[in-house]
């Protein structure tokens, strides 16, 4: 196997796993679970999403695409709008229980369309 092919395969899985956790993160939040103040709780979302961007970048330096590509730059910018609606869904009490709800869908919304993105390689993708 290709150390690329390897990359995206483990970019893939880590994907999967961040949404995972995302999901599983908010419905805990929603049913005020005691989990979610559990130190391992708030660490290892860390560690996958660390390990997410090393293997998107390292995807980035030995793929066949660069930053001049339109559908990375919008990815890279949803990355930091899902990343900023991760911080209102799940940051500790700053904001109403509506607003951290609707950030939370909509941090699911925002990392299904670079999921897509990623696969179709089309900015345009809902036009």
């Amino acid at each position: 196997m290709s150390s690329y092919a390897l990359f995206k395969h483990a970019h893939t899985l880590f994907v999967l796993i961040s949404l995972a956790g995302f999901v599983l993160r908010g419905l805990l939040l929603m049913l005020e679970s005691n989990l979610m103040h559990r130190r391992w709780m708030r660490i290892w979302p860390h560690i996958v999403d660390t390990l997410l961007l090393v293997f998107g970048l390292l995807l980035l330096f030995n793929g066949p695409w660069s930053l001049q590509h339109d559908w990375l730059q919008l990815k890279i910018g949803l990355l930091v709008v899902y990343i900023l609606l991760g911080f209102v869904a799940l940051g500790r009490g700053r904001f109403g229980r509506v607003a951290r709800v609707n950030a939370w869908w909509l941090g699911v919304v925002v990392f299904l369309y670079m999921m897509a993105l990623a696969h179709f390689k089309n900015p345009m993708l809902m036009f």
